[in-house]
């Protein structure tokens, strides 16, 4: 398994960056737990046996993953200004 800020993979049930994800939900089956993961396609993939700390793991990569595209999109809107001193003529003070 690997979680990171950009992706989730889970083999076998999948591997995706987070940018393909929809939305997550778990569905609790005794001790362990089935991820339910929901991609832009409209597919639903079920991951069962996964243990609570597993699924702690997979939401805080996936609340990361929201807040650094929420930050970067924001960068790309405001994007810092900036001129240099130019002449009348064209060339630089």
């Amino acid at each position: 398994m690997k979680i990171t800020s950009t992706i989730l993979s889970i083999p076998p049930y999948l591997s995706t960056p987070w940018k393909n994800i929809t939305s997550l939900h778990v569905r609790n089956s005794g001790p362990l737990f089935t991820l339910i993961v929901l991609l832009q396609n409209g597919v639903q993939i079920e991951v069962p046996n996964l243990s609570k700390e597993g699924v702690d793991e997979i939401f805080e990569a996936h609340a990361r993953s929201a807040e650094d595209d929420s930050s970067l999109k924001s960068a790309l809107e405001n994007p810092i200004r900036f001129s240099l001193p130019v002449k009348a003529d064209g060339t630089f003070e």
